[in-house]
């Protein structure tokens, strides 16, 4: 199959672009990457380039035409090209990993790189959902055991001398 890598850049090519790939005519991609910005539902950092200039201001400009075999062959020509090429890509095209791999590979990193900020975000949002949690907590449910507790001491209740006869005496 033939294998196309290609930037997409600002008409001037001031700014850092974005690398991709792709295996069907590259004006159909990038009529993909514009129909995706519009809808926002932009799944790559195509987004990024677009944002700074404006879509109508981007134009893609094709790095390497190839043969390839497969698309793990295209992927790591597009990873030459980012790892030689100032860009906007935040994720790689090629690591050796499987997705599910790199995934976890790149939440770890990202966890440990942003602690704080994940810190900050986790207390900000247990601040502005703590009545909502109270209730939820608060909120009376009913066992099979027949009693009424609250959500919150289940658990608890599950460990009780009441429950467990009831458990001992069911079927």
């Amino acid at each position: 199959m033939i294998g196309i890598v290609y930037k997409i850049v600002d008409n001037d090519e001031l700014y850092d672009c974005y690398i991709g790939s792709t295996t069907r005519k590259h004006y159909k991609r990038m009529c993909q990457h514009r129909f995706e910005y519009t809808s926002n539902i932009n799944t790559t950092n195509s987004k990024l380039v677009f944002d700074k200039v404006g879509v109508e201001n981007c134009k893609m400009v094709i790095l390497e035409t190839c043969e390839v075999s497969s698309k793990k062959e295209l992927n790591m020509k597009e990873q030459e090209w980012i790892e030689k090429t100032s860009n906007v890509n935040k994720r790689d095209a090629y690591t050796g990993l499987t997705k599910k791999e790199y995934d976890k590979k790149y939440l770890q990193e990202y966890r440990i790189k942003n602690i704080e900020k994940i810190k900050l975000q986790q207390k900000q949002y247990n601040q502005e959902h703590m009545e909502e949690r109270v209730a939820h907590a608060k909120e009376k449910i009913e066992c099979k055991c027949g009693s009424t507790i609250n959500r919150a001491n289940k658990a608890r209740h599950e460990c009780s001398q009441k429950h467990l006869t009831y458990l001992e005496g069911t079927p």
